[in-house]
């Protein structure tokens, strides 16, 4: 009976610490794509008038 509770406990620590490894590496992942997220785009369109001269 002490035998069980024993491996059920380890067994439950064992679970327990790999649920936190897969939680920060969740969180690390969610703080790369964040700053992913953050950056800015801007698209700027260029049209030639002549063949020395672009409007931008």
């Amino acid at each position: 009976m002490i035998a069980a509770i024993v491996a059920t406990s380890v067994f439950a620590t064992t679970f327990i610490s790999g649920i936190y490894t897969v939680s920060d590496a969740n969180k690390f992942a969610i703080s790369r794509v964040e700053h992913e997220l953050k950056t800015e785009v801007k698209i700027i369109f260029a049209t030639p008038v002549s063949d020395k001269v672009i409007k931008v």
